[in-house]
């Protein structure tokens, strides 16, 4: 081979513009921070401009109302800008990777001025891929001082997203060695070699939506050497997500790429789901002249992800330690032994990662203004049904996992040297997975279960040594 496919294909080098100002101050009662950025980061494509661009900016503030009242607000912005080349060879595997698969006598550059079939004639035609997201995040919150030692905590999350994607494909005219039969010359299969499959223009655009409310009382006290922490609140989260398409063939003119500036056949799609979330926790803490820890959670959690009567589940947890180095009998092994703790929890957690639509069936509507894919009745395009409707389980419902740990954290030589070791049970109980499998004569694939059953254990050991230089 005697050109370079990395030089032709890459840059050897790249810029990045990153730059960042910060604001901040206040009062004893009144705090505020202001930052913002600016990110650009140029591709290393020779042969496409590509980049990526994010601007960013965050204001909060934070103020003591009164002696019982704080409120704060948080706002965040960020906006995101990606330009990358079409590809005619699919997104699975990068152009780089069919260039490296040529034999070393492929021949690269013009002929004639035309390029040869292949990855640089195919990027030097790619037109961007233009995908532009935006973030906005806001919250407010407040903190009441209820009484000595009780608080209340509330705070209201909204979060958008919104993306855009625009696709332009084209074709590329090139010289079709793939193609070239024994006694014809470059002539003869210089053509456009690409589908025209790839002649489209396409937009797509995003929205989702989540909303999260927080609120818990907190009260503290201690009591000669016994202290205590309680905790009880609750969290709920909504979501909603909706995207949207438009895609036309037979583009009239690429340098004017628009939907209703082509001619061929035309498809829209969409989709929309959304769920929510309800969760009630409480927590107490105890601790006995700081040397007996003791700590009791324990959450119930509803989804709307999973049928009438499956959908909550409770879900406790406890932990305990003992810092032994409290001990009178300890004193005199100090500093060699600097600081010593056994602990041991046991808890549980629900996880429901799993579809919006995992727990009802439901059918696939095949577009029918697509060529190729087409009923007529009367003479009409109409739309059909081709596959059975998803098998489901109505008794689909939460994954429990169950965490078991028994750690002694050790500090040694006045906290120079440190030691932990831990043992550690990880079962995971109802795993969401494939179900049995079902004959092939049911025209559906086989419901998703809480099927399955892991279980992960073991034992680390972690050692760490400090040590500051005084010079």
């Amino acid at each position: 081979r005697p050109w370079d496919i990395f030089d032709i294909y890459y840059k050897n080098w790249t810029p990045q513009q990153n730059h960042n100002i910060s604001i901040n101050g206040g009062n004893e009662k009144t705090q505020y921070t202001l930052t913002a950025g600016s990110l650009k980061q140029e591709g290393i494509l020779n042969l496409f401009d590509d980049f990526y661009k994010k601007l960013n900016t965050m204001v909060f503030v934070s103020s003591e109302v009164n002696k019982w009242m704080t409120v704060r607000g948080r706002f965040i912005h960020t906006k995101e800008t990606q330009e990358t080349p079409f590809s005619y060879t699919g997104t699975t595997y990068d152009p780089m990777y069919y260039l490296y698969r040529w034999h070393n006598v492929m021949p690269c550059g013009t002929y004639n001025g035309n390029e040869f079939r292949g990855g640089v004639a195919e990027m030097k035609a790619a037109r961007p891929i233009e995908n532009d997201a935006y973030f906005n995040r806001f919250t407010l919150g407040t903190t009441l001082k209820l009484t000595k030692g009780l608080t209340a905590d509330f705070d209201y999350t909204s979060g958008q997203t919104f993306a855009t994607n625009h696709t332009v494909g084209g074709y590329v005219k090139g010289i079709d060695l793939w193609n070239l039969a024994a006694g014809q010359k470059f002539d003869d299969v210089t053509k456009v070699y690409t589908s025209a499959s790839y002649d489209y223009i396409q937009y797509t655009s995003s929205k989702n939506l989540r909303n999260t409310y927080n609120g818990y009382l907190t009260y503290e006290n201690k009591f000669g050497d016994h202290s205590f922490k309680a905790m009880v609140g609750t969290n709920l989260e909504d979501a909603e997500y909706i995207y949207q398409s438009a895609k036309r063939n037979n583009v009239y003119n690429f340098d004017l790429p628009e939907v209703n500036l082509a001619g061929g056949d035309q498809a829209a799609g969409s989709s929309h789901s959304w769920w929510s979330i309800a969760g009630f926790f409480g927590r107490l803490n105890y601790a006995y002249k700081d040397k007996y820890l003791l700590e009791v959670d324990a959450r119930y959690d509803g989804v709307s992800k999973f049928q009438s009567g499956r959908r909550w589940g409770f879900y406790p947890s406890a932990s305990a330690g003992w810092r032994i180095t409290e001990e009178p009998w300890m004193k005199p092994l100090l500093p060699v032994i600097s600081s010593m703790k056994l602990r041991a929890s046991y808890g549980e957690n629900g996880n429901q990662d799993v579809p919006t639509a995992a727990y009802y069936p439901t059918l696939s509507v095949t577009n029918p203004t697509i060529a190729g894919n087409y009923w007529l009745i009367n003479s009409n395009f109409v739309p059909y049904i081709l596959n059975a409707a998803a098998l489901v389980d109505p008794s689909l419902t939460w994954e429990t996992v169950r965490t078991t740990d028994i750690g002694l954290d050790s500090r040694f030589l006045d906290n120079t040297l440190g030691a932990t070791i831990e043992w550690y049970q990880r079962k995971t109980l109802d795993v969401i997975s494939p179900g049995e499998v079902v004959p092939s004569t049911v025209g559906a694939t086989a419901a998703v279960r809480n099927f399955g059953e892991l279980t992960t254990k073991g034992i680390e050991l972690s050692i760490d040594y400090t040590h500051t230089f005084s010079n």
